[in-house]
């Protein structure tokens, strides 16, 4: 097994943004998979009041057949056995590819406990993207 061999930036021809790459072994609660992790950071300025709003879109390349990865990724409800933090994953309804499920986590911090809820619209495209809002 090869230990992750750390973060480094990567050529990216747009202005304005930066890609990240990281390779090697990615570790997710008790899995250790060989993979290449991919960040897009953008950050846009808004022209009314000047503030900032950031996207930051993130990729990886895993070895393992899409089937497999995209049943892991799609089985909401059991997501909390591998996403830390994430206390709740719930299909609210599903019509077809698109799927509203709500999903529940916690953090501790100093002492406090941090609780965020959020519904999420997601729409499947079979073994490519999920995509939500």
């Amino acid at each position: 097994m090869r230990a992750c061999e750390g973060v480094g930036k990567i050529p990216c021809p747009y202005p304005g943004r930066i890609w990240l790459e990281q390779r090697g072994l990615q570790r997710a609660m008790y899995w250790h998979i060989e993979a290449r992790v991919v960040l897009d950071l953008q950050e846009f300025i808004n022209s009314e009041n000047g503030g900032a709003h950031r996207c930051v879109v993130a990729s990886i390349t895993v070895k393992a057949p899409v089937r497999e990865v995209w049943n892991i990724l799609t089985a909401y409800e059991t997501l909390p056995e591998i996403v830390p933090n994430l206390a709740i994953s719930k299909i609210l309804s599903r019509d077809n590819n698109k799927v509203r499920i709500l999903q529940e986590g916690c953090k501790g911090l100093l002492y406090m406990v941090l609780h965020a809820r959020v519904v999420l619209d997601l729409c499947e495209h079979l073994e490519q993207e999920i995509s939500f809002e």
